[in-house]
């Protein structure tokens, strides 16, 4: 599957994180609706946040990457906040 990273900067609030990702969720599924995709296509998001999970690039990515992986095994198409 493919992978894309978001970036966001100073963001007020972990719920407006979620907000976020569900916008982007919203979009995606609204995309491949839109284009009839031939094959079930799924989104799961894993998210870690600095600095409580990490202050350099490397470890945010590792983490959010532990946590998308966790989302996949939740069943996919959800999203899963990195927990240590």
């Amino acid at each position: 599957g493919d992978e894309f990273m978001v970036l966001m900067r100073n963001i007020p609030s972990v719920v407006s994180v979620e907000n976020k990702v569900n916008e982007l969720m919203t979009a995606f599924e609204t995309l491949m609706q839109k284009h009839k995709a031939e094959r079930k296509v799924t989104c799961s998001i894993g998210i870690s946040i600095a600095p409580q999970d990490g202050t350099s690039f490397h470890a945010l990515y590792e983490y959010a990457d532990q946590a998308m992986y966790e989302a996949k095994t939740q069943g996919k198409n959800r999203f899963v906040f990195y927990h240590k």
